[in-house]
């Protein structure tokens, strides 16, 4: 008998997905970011506003209610961030370039057909490259590769049936003394 229930409580939860549209889509979204962290050793944190770049592609699933899900691939490339960092032996230089690679989900609330409010959260893993100079001495490089994870909430706003325009903000942690609080805009193209 639990094997019954449990077979049918699976295909329940599937239901909504299996009745829903089904859609391919491709976004590019761009934005500021604010790149904050505390390395290991320093006196002082890190703390840089860069611009971000995001593209992605991935699928929709829309039921016949008021909710829809959407899982993508996202590539997004942080600008070159500086700043000064505080340690014992006298202030460093710190230049960062970050790279990342996430998975994402999706829940999207249509409040009309023109217009949807989403929560997002994702995990992946970003890549970057350091550098310390002090008195235009370069002191280190370093590139290293960490997991991500990431949460945020947004808006969409569709405009037809094929395009929409993206409002949102999440925050990433980008390692375990490196996080970031973007804001971004863009739009959506559906196949």
């Amino acid at each position: 008998m639990n094997k019954k229930l449990a077979v049918f409580c699976m295909l329940m939860s599937l239901s909504p997905v299996c009745l829903a549209d089904v859609a391919g889509y491709a976004s590019v979204k761009s934005g500021v970011s604010v790149l904050r962290g505390e390395p290991e050793g320093a006196s002082g944190h890190y703390s840089d506003s860069v611009a971000n770049l995001a593209v992605a592609g991935g699928v929709s699933f829309r039921g016949d209610g008021v909710l829809g899900y959407r899982g993508e691939l996202e590539y997004t490339h942080f600008f070159q961030g500086s700043d000064d960092i505080s340690y014992p032996g006298g202030t460093v230089k710190s230049d960062i370039d970050i790279d990342m690679l996430m998975v994402n989900g999706y829940l999207d609330l249509y409040a009309a057909e023109w217009m949807n409010f989403y929560l997002t959260a994702g995990a992946g893993c970003d890549w970057g490259r350091v550098k310390y100079e002090r008195h235009g001495e370069r002191l280190d490089s370093d590139r290293k590769s960490n997991t991500a994870l990431q949460g945020g909430a947004g808006m969409m706003f569709n405009i037809g049936d094929h395009f929409s325009i993206d409002l949102g903000y999440r925050f990433v942690r980008l390692s375990s003394d490196l996080h970031s609080h973007n804001a971004q805009a863009g739009f959506a193209f559906r196949f």
